[in-house]
């Protein structure tokens, strides 16, 4: 619940109310600590009125539920906790955030009003147009039915039921007896038209065949297949907008957290008298770093000096390697000082773009024709596009690629078949025996 309908931030809003209803034993978990606690009842409501408090059973809770409500108001500084009408905290409990912003951020499909805080959703918007196309398509096979079978009236006084509309039936009839179709009228191609139409104004309103980047039956012209790739590239359309002010105020949320809690040092070993604060790490798994798939470290280190020297700098960085495990370890530790960390000043931009959805096997394609182009050229770095073109595109090499690569007397044997007749083409290339005996000949 918020304060003011015509806020469209919801940073800006003046009190922010989040109701919850909750199972008794969540709450007793939640909150049993807390002393007014003893007061809640599940399913029934504790009601204020004229001074007097009242406890009231609330049939919605179904006797074993619990109504939590959290109360925040920026302006006053607050955030407090009521569960089925009683006051769980103190009555002028802070917001624990830092950065005293409220807890959430939201989203929609789409703007109603620049200054409105709701967003109109995809469901509400294409709920008119579906009830038109779940009538058309009832008249539409209604039709098809009475088309296909149209209905008979008899004239005469003969009865005849639907038993003889079968196939090889013979029913003989007085000579007075007249049988004719009734015309319904019906023209399906009208219906068939207008069910086009509002189905073209849902498309408009989600996303279209076309839109999604599928052809339609029958042949393209260039412009059309164009079109296609571009629809395909803009799939989200307005929604991917609103997806980044999602992503934006997320982000900016968590900022805060990060620099709120993960720099914040706890006392550890209090029993040996040391008293030394330990810090929060983060941990970023399976990223790739030269080539090889590494696990990234942020180490907040309250020992850290604010300002070092170059000869302090090198033999800190000596030692983060030693602790890291040495030259071919898969770990990478960064060394983060938590005073200078949380001195530093954040902002979050997104900026939504369209992109081309990843695909492995186009990147691996495009890979693997540059690196048979650059392999024969003197200019390229044969290491790099060895390591990262041709290895880099296979799953089973590209998380160590430096098991692939041999080492230096490898290397200079390769340097030595390049060098051994200066520039060759690749039909003029010396073999590795050739490449041998002349570079002995030319040190003896």
């Amino acid at each position: 619940y918020i304060a003011n309908i015509y806020e469209e931030d919801i940073q800006k809003q003046e009190y922010l109310i989040w109701r919850k209803v909750i199972d008794f034993g969540t709450a007793q978990a939640k909150y049993g600590n807390k002393e007014n606690f003893k007061y809640v009842q599940p399913g029934s409501q504790h009601v204020m009125q004229g001074g007097d408090t009242y406890i009231q059973e609330d049939t919605d809770l179904s006797g074993r539920n619990v109504e939590e409500i959290i109360f925040y108001h920026r302006g006053m500084d607050l955030q407090v906790t009521i569960v089925n009408g009683v006051l769980i905290d103190n009555a002028e409990q802070p917001n624990p955030r830092k950065d005293k912003m409220y807890p959430f951020a939201k989203t929609g499909y789409e703007i109603s009003n620049e200054k409105f805080f709701y967003y109109k959703s995809l469901a509400n918007k294409m709920s008119v147009d579906g009830d038109v196309v779940n009538t058309l398509y009832r008249m539409i096979i209604d039709g098809t039915f009475l088309q296909l079978m149209p209905p008979t009236a008899i004239f005469g006084d003969e009865e005849v039921n639907s038993n003889i509309i079968m196939p090889g039936v013979i029913t003989s009839f007085g000579k007075d007896t007249k049988m004719e179709k009734i015309d319904v009228g019906g023209n399906l191609g009208a219906g068939l038209n207008v069910l086009q139409k509002v189905e073209g104004s849902i498309s408009e309103s989600s996303q279209d065949v076309m839109q999604a980047g599928v052809s339609a039956k029958g042949e393209r012209t260039a412009f059309e297949v164009s079109r296609l790739q571009q629809n395909a590239q803009v799939m989200l359309g307005l929604f991917g907008q609103m997806i980044s002010f999602l992503v934006k105020d997320l982000g900016t949320l968590f900022v805060d957290d990060i620099v709120q809690f993960m720099t914040v040092g706890e006392v550890g070993e209090l029993t040996d008298g040391s008293g030394m604060l330990r810090f929060r790490k983060i941990l970023i798994p399976e990223k790739l770093v030269e080539g090889k798939e590494v696990t990234k470290v942020i180490d907040f280190d309250s020992n850290l000096p604010d300002e070092v020297g170059e000869p302090e700098d090198m033999m800190m960085s000596m030692d983060i390697m030693e602790e890291e495990g040495g030259m071919d370890t898969k770990k990478r530790i960064y060394k983060v000082n938590p005073t200078l960390f949380r001195e530093l000043k954040y902002k979050v931009r997104i900026s939504p773009e369209i992109m081309t959805p990843k695909n492995d096997n186009i990147a691996k394609a495009f890979n693997l024709e540059l690196y048979d182009r650059a392999i024969s050229n003197p200019l390229a770095d044969q290491e790099s596009i060895f390591r990262d073109l041709l290895l880099g595109s296979y799953d089973t090499t590209k998380h160590d690629t430096d098991k692939y690569i041999k080492g230096s007397d490898s290397t200079d044997l390769q340097r030595l078949i390049g060098d051994g007749a200066g520039p060759q083409t690749p039909m003029s290339r010396q073999s590795p025996v050739e490449a041998v005996a002349k570079a002995e000949g030319q040190a003896t």
